[in-house]
């Protein structure tokens, strides 16, 4: 009986693990992307950059809408002052700039936004 009892909670928790690891945080994701947008970051890339695709479907369409995004297809001088060479460039208020695809986590810690990660359970904070 006893060993049923521990099977039945190590299954449990097996499902609830998966469960956390798989879940879709909008939430989360929104107000990170909200957070990012009031410290100032900004997102340069284009269209048809697949880096950059990729980043915004990390983030999920609700969440990048609210990303201060400029394509540089568009905006080829203001993507020029800003000196952006590769594409996705993320530039912060204090000038610092992340170049490349980045974990969401990566974006958090360097503005200094909390963001709580499915895998670890904690939040960010620090950076900017």
């Amino acid at each position: 009986m006893k060993r049923i009892a521990l099977l039945t909670v190590i299954f449990a928790s097996t499902i609830i693990a998966v469960w956390c690891t798989t879940t879709d945080n909008t939430e989360q994701k929104v107000a990170l992307a909200q957070c990012l947008t009031e410290k100032w970051a900004t997102m340069y890339g284009t269209t048809r950059c697949s880096h950059c695709n990729a980043q915004k479907e990390s983030f999920g369409y609700e969440a990048f809408a609210k990303i201060n995004f400029v394509d540089c297809d568009k905006n080829k001088n203001t993507c020029g002052l800003a000196w952006v060479e590769w594409y996705p460039t993320r530039v912060f208020a204090d000038k610092s700039k992340l170049v490349g695809e980045q974990k969401l986590e990566a974006l958090a810690q360097a503005a200094g936004c909390e963001y709580w990660t499915a895998s670890t359970g904690w939040t960010i904070a620090s950076g900017n």
